[in-house]
């Protein structure tokens, strides 16, 4: 029997691994995808189903971090072609202080649109899978799933998951610069970031799906403070996308995009710093 499921689980690995990714890479290749960010979506959510699959059948005893790991490192060779494409199709512009001072936070959004839509449609992307697998999975194979997740809402088997006020604030910061960093050297590296908050959002929102599914607020037993932890969250979130953002637009290495990506990796920072507020003042997210 153990043989038999040796050889299930390299053939499941082979596919997935393999062939799965080539076929999908024929349909949506990179040069396309840098063109058009809607595709975003459906690269998130493939992937991370991909590494549910693989994380089931190979990684089961470690299967909560496996699903993350593996999500992220499929979809990092994929991300790394588009930031690539990206950068080679925009045209090079001469950089100058007093063009940045000049410019909005509009036109850097502008310029830059293409990218930060492709980060944020991957993530919907992969929030949606990680949701629907929540919602619908029962809860004997939810729980190990998504036991890093559900720690944070005190729901898993670690049981409340809290923090004094100050190492909340200094744990954000530093999943903002391990976003930032990895994003400038690896390219795409802040993937696994992403993915770890998509899974988060996932839950928070697969939670009432699950309860209607199941007729039973015990499969989301923090369903009823669910509305407490939402603001925080979204702004959390908004912040290491913007992390990712400025990180990916200094893969190309240019000079004239160092401004820009600083600003916009300071307005993370706001934003984690606002996201801390909220979550220490809102009644029950803490």
């Amino acid at each position: 029997m153990a043989l038999e499921f040796n050889i299930f689980s390299l053939l499941v690995f082979g596919i997935s691994v393999i062939a799965l990714p080539l076929i999908f890479m024929k349909f949506i290749p990179p040069e396309s995808a840098a063109k058009n960010p809607g595709f975003g979506f459906a690269i998130g959510g493939f992937f991370i189903l991909l590494g549910f699959i693989v994380a089931f059948f190979i990684f089961s005893s470690s299967f909560s971090m496996a699903i993350l790991a593996f999500g992220s490192l499929f979809i990092l060779p994929f991300l790394v072609l588009i930031l690539h494409s990206y950068t080679k199709d925009r045209p090079r512009e001469q950089a100058t202080t007093q063009n940045f001072t000049a410019k909005s936070f509009t036109s850097i959004i502008k310029k830059h649109e293409k990218l930060m839509t492709f980060y944020l449609m991957l993530f919907f992307g992969m929030a949606m899978i990680y949701a629907i697998l929540f919602s619908v999975l029962p809860t004997e194979i939810s729980q190990p799933a998504f036991s890093q997740q559900l720690a944070l809402f005190g729901a898993g088997p670690a049981g409340n998951f809290t923090l004094p006020y100050a190492e909340i604030l200094i744990n954000n910061l530093i999943l903002v610069f391990v976003a930032f960093a990895l994003s400038i050297f690896y390219g795409a590296g802040s993937i696994f970031v992403l993915s770890y908050n998509a899974s988060i959002a996932g839950v928070m929102y697969g939670a009432p799906l699950k309860v209607m599914i199941y007729g039973n607020t015990a499969v989301a037993p923090f369903y009823a403070n669910l509305m407490s932890y939402i603001p925080h969250t979204i702004v959390e979130i908004m912040a290491y996308l913007l992390a990712a953002v400025a990180g990916g637009i200094l893969v190309s290495r240019r000079e004239e995009d160092i401004l820009e990506a600083t600003f916009l990796f300071c307005i993370a920072i706001a934003l984690i710093f606002f996201g801390y507020y909220l979550e220490i003042t809102i009644p029950g997210s803490f």
